[in-house]
């Protein structure tokens, strides 16, 4: 019998009904019940927030309060973290329903990092992938970034750094500095977590540009030629279009 491995998965929220659809994917990933639900949500309606706390139960944690931003209440979620393993999700993202905790277990008790593969999709089709298998080869730092999302870590190494909140790539400086560390690292080709697109990062073409000169910075501090990183990252980024769509699968509310 497979070892009993806990996971606590942090979802973040700000009203957002689609949360309920990542938090039940997340129940119906728990084939083990082995997983904590930790939510951190940014002081949403009351009648969200009461739809929320029933969903996860209450074996789950809900904080629901005004923060300075995704990279505050990513922190807050680490802070709140006891379990050996974490996971993460937004509130527009859900776990592929083939993908089961009883699988991934196996995974996490070999590797400090274990990565899976990510499908973008918008009105119920697919749009990109965001593939796994540059962060088993050491290629992040390279602007190969892992899909966030479908990264799963070990808990020592994920606690071991924080979010700056203040910094609008709070996210791709993290991870460089956790994949410096890890170990071991798995990349399982294979399909973990489909994400909505849109969110932070897209919010108009003045804010990727923006984004991406700051990025050129921060690569800069990993590796010289912080600017070429960056079109490879954007590079990378349009190859990764699917050429043909096809239909996601969908959740359903239990």
């Amino acid at each position: 019998m497979q070892k009993a491995v806990t996971l606590d998965v942090i979802v973040l929220s700000f009203e957002d009904e689609r949360i309920l659809r990542a938090i039940q994917s997340i129940k119906d990933f728990d084939d083990l019940g082995i997983v904590r639900i930790i939510v951190i949500d940014g002081g949403s309606s009351p009648d969200l927030v009461n739809d929320i706390r029933a969903l996860v139960g209450d074996a789950g944690i809900v904080v629901s309060e005004k923060d300075k931003g995704i990279f505050d209440a990513l922190n807050k979620g680490l802070d709140l973290v006891e379990s050996d393993w974490i996971g993460w999700m937004g509130s527009d993202d859900y776990y592929a329903p083939e993908f089961k905790a009883s699988y991934l277990a196996g995974l996490l008790e070999a590797n400090d990092l274990v990565v899976g593969d990510l499908v973008h999709f918008s009105n119920g089709r697919s749009t990109r992938k965001s593939y796994s298998w540059p962060a088993a080869r050491g290629l992040v730092k390279y602007g190969f970034n892992n899909p966030h999302f479908s990264t799963f870590g070990r808990a020592e190494l994920l606690k071991s750094e924080a979010f700056q909140i203040d910094l609008p790539v709070a996210d791709i400086e993290y991870f460089l500095k956790v994949f410096e560390k890890a170990e071991s690292v798995a990349s399982i080709p294979e399909v973990f977590v489909y994400a909505e697109e849109g969110g932070f990062s897209n919010q108009s073409l003045k804010h990727i540009l923006r984004l991406n000169i700051i990025n050129a910075g921060l690569y800069s501090k990993f590796l010289p030629l912080g600017f070429l990183i960056v079109f490879v990252k954007l590079a990378y980024k349009v190859a990764t279009k699917l050429s043909r769509s096809h239909e996601v699968p969908g959740i359903e509310l239990h």
